[in-house]
């Protein structure tokens, strides 16, 4: 998950994205913030400077006789209003810096002339713009480097640990200007290249899933809408499956992804859409993995006036507390069922619609296998309606009601009758929201991530997906991964830029 935000941050930083407009995205998750929101991301750029200088590069690759070693950025200099972007047209963004001063070593080998030593070069009111074309293509995202132009400023070399030092350096001196123009006039071809290697270096190592680790199951990455960008707002949707694995194929009953608003223009600056598709997705996988849980007594908090032994289930099943014992503990083993419309947004709330299988098992002994005295069918629906006010997580569940019971087994005799479980179930689960509503708060405190502080968050259901939007402040030393992964790419774009510069040297005579 680091790398997709990574990538993401890296996003942000270097291209604003532009695309065609559009109204709605038909993805299980849209993502959509606003410019001001991209725009204060410039507050990490300081932690990014501190990661780019000082770092040592990879050594270049000989060049006609040349080789460069230890290879070291001394400094990287700039200030945030250095750095500007803007979209000149759909689907294109530009990116300009201003003002960079930069500061390398290296070491030398220059073997047709036999000459070795180290120069220290700065580069100061350094420019460089890019150019880049946004878009997806088989769901993944694309960005294409059109253009590049670096204009190196006032450029000083300084050679030391040759015999012939003072000459090397009384000679950069004298065509000092003649090295700028010629670099400056044929770098660019070169360093788009470069650039849009690294580029596509970067976006390859986005992976198509990312496992959730708290559940066996992955997050799909697909791009399935935009990116879109307009003056206002950069959003795009994402596929969001949740499914076991990559090739596992949903039930064709499970509803797709219904068309959800690119932006509400009177929200926050950030906006997060979970579309029921996300959510029925996971069910669906996770009654495939036959996914379960138990509860037992030692789990019910110690306030509840209730626990869970065979005398608690007389009502719902006659004869339990005779035939086991009326002390004999009952756990209660949940089962997700194959039933795929579980979860439906609407205005009034999360309408559930929810199957499972109950198992009630009990231990004749301490050291036997759990038996299951009965096991049944049991659909619930209700809708539960979510609100955050000053920092809470408020969940109010008005009713749940039982629908349908099934009965599967018993070892009970007489077993009891459907129409009597549907009964007992239907009070049970009354008598449960009752406990529930004075045993339980109703209200959470709000997560907060670290380095982000949150304004005016709020959430809102409608038709087909559920909204989360917020108004976000970040601290300077967030997203830390995503900021080494920044300046990582800095890096292989100077490396780059070092290489193509030696390269028109090279070729241009300067190697003697």
């Amino acid at each position: 998950m680091r790398i997709f935000v990574s990538a993401l941050c890296l996003l942000a930083l270097i291209s604003p994205l532009t695309a065609l407009y559009t109204t709605t995205l038909d993805s299980g998750l849209g993502v959509m913030v606003s410019q001001d929101t991209v725009e204060s991301f410039k507050v990490l750029i300081p932690g990014i400077l501190e990661k780019i200088e000082g770092a040592t590069l990879p050594d270049i690759p000989p060049i006609d006789g040349l080789e460069v070693t230890d290879l070291k950025i001394t400094s990287f200099e700039m200030t945030v209003d250095d750095l500007n972007y803007w979209s000149p047209s759909d689907n294109v963004a530009e990116l300009d810096i201003k003002n960079l001063n930069l500061g390398l070593s290296l070491n030398f080998d220059y073997k047709p002339l036999h000459l070795t030593g180290s120069a220290d070069i700065t580069s100061d009111d350094t420019s460089m713009t890019t150019m880049v074309t946004v878009g997806a293509k088989d769901k993944k995202l694309t960005l294409d480097v059109t253009k590049i132009e670096l204009d190196i400023g006032d450029l000083v070399v300084k050679i030391s640990g040759s015999f012939i030092d003072k000459i090397l350096n009384l000679l950069t001196s004298l065509f000092k200007k003649i090295v700028q123009d010629v670099v400056n006039k044929e770098i660019n071809d070169l360093l788009k290249a470069k650039a849009a290697a690294i580029v596509d270096k970067t976006l390859s190592s986005i992976p198509a899933y990312v496992p959730l680790g708290v559940v066996p199951l992955a997050f799909s990455t697909a791009i399935t809408s935009g990116p879109l960008l307009n003056d206002t707002i950069i959003a795009f949707g994402l596929e969001s499956r949740l499914v076991p694995t990559a090739d596992f194929h949903l039930p064709e009953d499970v509803p797709p992804a219904k068309p959800m608003p690119v932006w509400m223009n009177d929200g926050e600056q950030a906006q997060l859409y979970v579309n029921e598709y996300a959510v029925n997705s996971a069910l669906a996988s996770l009654s495939y993995l036959n996914t379960n849980f138990t509860i037992t007594g030692e789990m019910l908090p110690k306030t509840l006036p209730i626990s869970l032994d065979a005398t608690n289930f007389e009502v719902l099943f006659p004869g339990i507390s005779e035939k086991y014992g009326a002390d004999t503990p009952v756990d209660i083993q949940i089962i997700l069922d194959d039933h795929p419309d579980r979860v439906l947004f609407s205005t009034s709330g999360m309408d559930l619609d929810l199957g499972v299988e109950l198992r009630f098992l009990v231990k004749q002994s301490e050291n036997s296998e759990p038996i299951s005295v009965v096991a049944l069918r049991l659909d619930i629906g209700g809708t539960v309606t979510i609100d955050i006010d000053d920092d809470l997580i408020k969940i109010t569940v008005p009713k749940l009601t039982a629908t349908y019971t099934k009965l599967l087994s018993s070892t009970l005799d007489p077993a009891p009758s459907n129409e009597s479980l549907l009964t007992n179930f239907e009070a049970l689960m009354q008598l449960g929201q009752e406990l529930i509503s004075v045993m339980l708060p109703n209200s959470v405190p709000m997560p907060t991530p670290n380095g982000i502080s949150l304004h005016g968050t709020k959430v809102t259901t409608q038709s087909g997906y559920l909204l989360l939007e917020t108004t976000p402040n970040f601290e300077p030393n967030l997203f830390g991964s995503a900021q080494k992964s920044i300046a990582e790419f800095w890096h292989d774009l100077l490396h780059g830029s070092v290489e193509a510069a030696l390269q028109v040297l090279m070729k241009n005579s300067f190697g003697f």
